[in-house]
């Protein structure tokens, strides 16, 4: 098969995306680059890059007291509230564009009425005068426990749920700084439920096309428009000259390289 700078192009975007192309009659097909991958990932797995998901865990002394109750840490990596009711949080540090896609948490529940729950929150700054904006309306729902022992419980956003660091989460008009955390209520009798924190599924996802086109060779209806786009604007590439990109032409190894080592930010030792 040819190598052309749209196919490499597409190729690095295989190498960022784990998306593949196969060896058919129309190499160009673009749903190959935005196929979802058919199953989830353990959470032991991590790809820093790509469409598949990625799970990062948030461990319980990454948690802070809403209400002044502090956590009772034990060996195992479980923790427990002090008092009967308390309330922790934890913020999310996500690239921007992660769009959440599951949150679960490993709870260790002995207590025959007591429940653990948890949901997510976005906050946005105001003015320094200003609160926080605080919405607890995104559907994540609450994960309960019945006297299971050692157990995992976990939930979905209903809604789609895409971080950015500037965002307008009270709808506004006027984007602030923006924060993500996870809400813990522990409800029950001290010393019999705990958690040893949680884990969350999320992936990237490539930046919204622009309304017009940076290049005259790549046109808004050209099916790698906006793979093509998100490159130039992440500094990866910029084009072959003039204002063209050039998609059909070959590519060197010299210019993979380039494309590479501006992607993964090579290389920095000590």
């Amino acid at each position: 098969m040819k190598l052309t700078k749209s196919i490499i192009i597409g190729g690095m975007a295989v190498l960022l995306s784990s998306a593949a192309f196969s060896d058919s009659a129309n190499p160009y097909n673009k749903e190959e680059l935005v196929t979802a991958p058919s199953s989830i990932s353990a959470p032991e797995i991590q790809m820093a890059y790509g469409p598949n998901t990625v799970w990062t865990s948030i461990y319980a002394s990454e948690f802070k007291e809403r209400d002044g109750v502090p956590l009772d840490g034990v060996g195992s990596g479980y923790v427990y509230p002090t008092a009967d009711y308390a309330h922790y949080f934890a913020q999310l540090h996500l690239p921007n564009g992660a769009s959440i896609e599951w949150i679960y948490m490993r709870l260790h529940d002995t207590d025959s009425t007591g429940y653990v729950r948890f949901w997510l929150t976005g906050y946005e700054a105001g003015t320094n005068t200003d609160a926080p904006y605080y919405t607890d309306a995104l559907g994540l729902d609450s994960g309960y426990s019945e006297t299971p022992g050692y157990t995992t419980v976990g939930s979905a956003p209903t809604t789609p749920v895409i971080l950015h660091e500037w965002d307008d989460l009270d709808g506004d008009g006027t984007s602030n700084t923006s924060a993500w955390v996870i809400n813990v209520r522990v409800n029950g009798t001290a010393g019999n439920l705990g958690f040893w924190g949680a884990a969350v599924m999320w992936k990237r996802n490539i930046r919204p096309a622009p309304a017009t086109a940076t290049f005259s060779d790549v046109p808004t209806d050209y099916w790698a428009f906006a793979s093509i786009e998100a490159l130039n604007a992440s500094g990866i590439t910029a084009g072959c000259g003039g204002t063209n990109f050039c998609p059909d032409d070959n590519v060197t190894r010299a210019q993979m390289a380039t494309f590479l080592a501006r992607a993964l930010g090579l290389h920095w030792g000590t």
